[in-house]
């Protein structure tokens, strides 16, 4: 297998495997892929350096340890590394990135989100001037971003979310991210986001997700910008304006919306696209729309608990046919417990807790096949 140059294991099932020491002595790799393989193993199984025709490296959703460090450090040490793509997702790894990140130049895609990764990002990364996507996002790292990210003129996707990052970032640092699609970040004590309501992106965003950043009371207008939102992920941000009806008008393809852990109250948006809507710990009150199950077909997810709601459980949800999970906790929801639950034979989570339901359990609350939390 010395000439092999493309190996896909992808989608199995090798419980307990580790990285095979030979991957070291085959060379000509070009792309190597076992992304969701259930693979446990040192990362140093194998000798990253000797693999320097590598262009492709996917090892995502695994259960791979060890330093991160020991990968860069082998791939950079090729003379003339040609690794374009990086994809470390959701395993163990840990260490830091090392300064020889910069040698990398040809990457394009540099994604080692939801590890346990330390450290700050080195200002050698200002060398990967060709990269489309940076997934730092669900690790353990510090320290200030080096200002040479926002000058990545091809960046298109910004993952960062929940690290412990320091200081700031305004809308000017954004101003030559021309390509962005998917901007994820989240504030902290030492890390905040200021954007004004009047700021013109340059870019047209699918995903945008900012988790507990000073948004303000005002719902953020520079979204009417945004005409492609998928996605819109706005948790913990100190809005108390209600959720404004250019976002269900204009933003037609939206899919996602979690609004969760504001001040918000008003009216349910009717949004006929969106499969997940997170409105919880809000200040929504009186009676759930009768008709929810007709406005929003599509829902896979409603979470609704921790507001105010009055009233019984609208039987239009049952129309939802594809609905996998149902919150309504912490309410002041009346009446007796429906027992229409039959009709939801996709539903795996019914939380109704914190409310003033009253009567007996009916049996149907069980007959959804595949619900596992109730």
């Amino acid at each position: 297998m010395t000439s092999l140059s493309y190996l896909s294991l992808r989608q199995n099932n090798f419980v307990n495997s580790v990285l095979p020491k030979w991957l070291s002595n085959t060379t000509t790799f070009e792309v190597l892929d076992i992304e969701h393989s259930d693979i446990h193993s040192p990362i140093t199984n194998v000798e990253w350096g000797k693999l320097c025709n590598l262009q492709k490296l996917y090892l995502k959703q695994n259960k791979i340890n060890g330093d991160i460090s020991r990968v860069v450090k082998g791939l950079s040490s090729c003379s003339n590394t040609t690794i374009e793509a990086l994809r470390l997702d959701v395993n163990a790894l840990t260490g830091q990135l090392p300064n020889s990140l910069g040698h990398l130049k040809n990457l394009r895609i540099l994604s080692i989100s939801v590890n346990l990764i330390s450290g700050t990002v080195p200002a050698s990364v200002e060398q990967l001037s060709r990269l489309k996507n940076f997934y730092l996002g669900e690790n353990q790292m510090k320290g200030a971003l080096p200002e040479s990210i926002f000058n990545f003129s091809e960046l298109t996707e910004l993952w960062l979310t929940t690290n412990a990052l320091e200081g700031s970032l305004s809308q000017n640092h954004f101003a030559r991210l021309h390509q962005l699609k998917v901007l994820s970040l989240s504030c902290g004590r030492s890390f905040a986001v200021n954007l004004t309501n009047d700021w013109v992106p340059p870019f047209s965003l699918i995903t945008i997700e900012l988790r507990s950043c000073s948004l303000g009371t005002k719902f953020p207008t520079w979204l009417k910008t945004q005409k492609q939102l998928e996605v819109v992920i706005l948790t913990n941000g100190s809005i108390s304006d209600p959720i404004p009806p250019w976002l269900w008008t204009q933003c037609s393809q939206l899919q996602i919306l979690d609004l969760s852990d504001n001040q918000i109250g008003g009216y349910l948006p009717r949004l006929p696209n969106v499969t997940h809507l997170n409105l919880a710990n809000n200040l929504f009150s009186g009676s759930i729309p009768f008709n929810i199950g007709h406005l929003m077909t599509k829902l896979e997810v409603l979470d609704l608990s921790g507001n105010a709601f009055t009233g019984t459980i609208p039987y239009s949800i049952t129309k939802v046919k594809q609905l996998l999970g149902l919150d309504l906790s912490d309410n002041h929801l009346s009446g007796k417990l429906p027992d229409w639950w039959y009709e939801l034979l996709q539903l795996q989570v019914i939380n109704l807790s914190g409310n003033n339901l009253s009567g007996s359990v009916p049996p149907s609350v069980c007959s959804p096949p595949s619900l596992f939390w109730l």
